[in-house]
């Protein structure tokens, strides 16, 4: 899972997005507000952060 935390607020996460694998890696794109996400076996996933949408495997 890769969730966003508000620190002031630290109980209340906001689930971005959920993956069958471990979570190897983590970029954000701020010019185009994507946030990468690399998998060891399901490769890169892509989340748009304004929509909310996934893109990928």
């Amino acid at each position: 899972m890769v969730v966003e935390w508000d620190l002031s607020t630290p109980g209340d996460g906001l689930l971005l997005a959920k993956l069958p694998n471990s979570v190897y890696a983590l970029e954000v794109d701020e010019k185009r507000n994507l946030l990468f996400i690399g998998q060891n076996n399901e490769g890169v996933h892509v989340i748009d952060l304004k929509s909310k949408k996934k893109f990928g495997p």
